[in-house]
């Protein structure tokens, strides 16, 4: 009997443990795959990611595709104003196909190290048909004494909307 009541109660605190944790996890789901990219948009992205390896750099993808779910919350959260954004574009039968992705490098430990990366990413991205929220006009406290946007390591196509990508508008 005392190890019955011992194991219901393990039970038990494992699912306070299970529901705490689900609990911790942000709704939806994102992704760090090259491969939930559209195609011709990871081919230029690749591109300036070589060009800032060659400069020295360690490019690192923190995310590419997100579900909608996802987005919103980060909407709620404020970190961005988009309920759908170009992270979360598929292709015409729902497979990730994100236009969009959010990138670091892997060996800044500080804001000025991070910021030197994405100001070489702002400086690259245009070469390749891109643009990073580095350019973007609102900025924050953090990044704005950088002359960098809000958002500096996003990287999306030049010139598409989102409601453009979401009608299934690609730029090239």
């Amino acid at each position: 009997m005392r190890h019955r009541a011992l194991f219901v109660l393990c039970v038990l605190a494992l699912c306070v443990v299970v529901a705490v944790r689900r609990l911790d996890r942000p709704p939806g789901v994102e992704s760090r795959s090259l491969g939930d990219l559209d195609p011709a948009f990871r081919e230029r992205l690749e591109q300036v990611l070589t060009q800032l390896e060659h400069r020295g750099f360690h490019p690192r993808i923190r995310a590419t595709w997100r579900s909608p779910e996802r987005q919103r919350h980060y909407r709620r959260l404020g970190w961005s104003r988009l309920d759908w954004g170009l992270h979360c574009a598929t292709t015409p039968d729902g497979r990730p196909a994100a236009l969009a992705a959010d990138v670091d490098d892997a060996r800044a430990a500080t804001d000025p190290q991070r910021a030197r990366f994405y100001l070489a990413l702002r400086e690259a991205a245009p070469d390749h048909g891109l643009v990073t929220g580095g350019t973007w006009s609102r900025s924050s406290r953090r990044w704005a004494r950088y002359d960098l946007g809000w958002d500096p390591g996003h990287v999306q196509p030049a010139g598409l909307t989102s409601a453009q990508a979401r009608a299934g508008e690609r730029p090239w």
